[in-house]
């Protein structure tokens, strides 16, 4: 599919539901010069493990599987990537989305976006609830406010 793909592109998790910028995110990407970015949410492991050390506007570490301490924030669930980032990788094999993270990280290719609006995530019965709730909330909010 890369090459039918625009250059950048995004990448969001499927299960996700997010209340973002996207054109802001784009254009902070571009400007980065980077062949990655990756978006971070301050989380401090409430809406699940915080998973990326984050200072300074800087990306230190990130590993799903092996938290720190040091690990304050949570990988938001968008990307966005040049086609380069990705050449490397067969076609047809499969490989985890992270693995493209950390290498990016690695070669200081991976530029991050601190996003302030929590994320909403699909993949669970409460993750569902809970985004229903908050859709119902918004729209209920629209309402009331035309």
């Amino acid at each position: 599919a890369l090459r039918l793909l625009s250059d950048p592109f995004f990448v969001l998790y499927g299960d996700s539901y997010l209340e973002c910028d996207y054109e802001k995110i784009r254009r902070a990407f571009i400007e980065s010069k980077k062949w990655g970015m990756m978006t971070v949410l301050r989380n401090k492991n409430r809406w699940d493990k915080s998973n990326v050390d984050f200072r300074d506007s800087k990306i230190f570490a990130y590993n799903k599987t092996n938290q720190t301490t040091n690990m304050q924030y949570i990988d938001y669930g968008l990307s966005l990537f040049q086609k380069i980032a990705w050449r490397k990788y067969p076609a047809r094999k499969t490989f985890d989305l992270a693995q493209v993270h950390v290498e990016l990280l690695q070669r200081d290719q991976l530029a991050a976006y601190e996003v302030f609006q929590r994320f909403y995530e699909i993949g669970s019965s409460k993750g569902l609830q809970e985004t229903r709730a908050h859709l119902a909330s918004k729209s209920r909010r629209a309402h009331l406010n035309p």
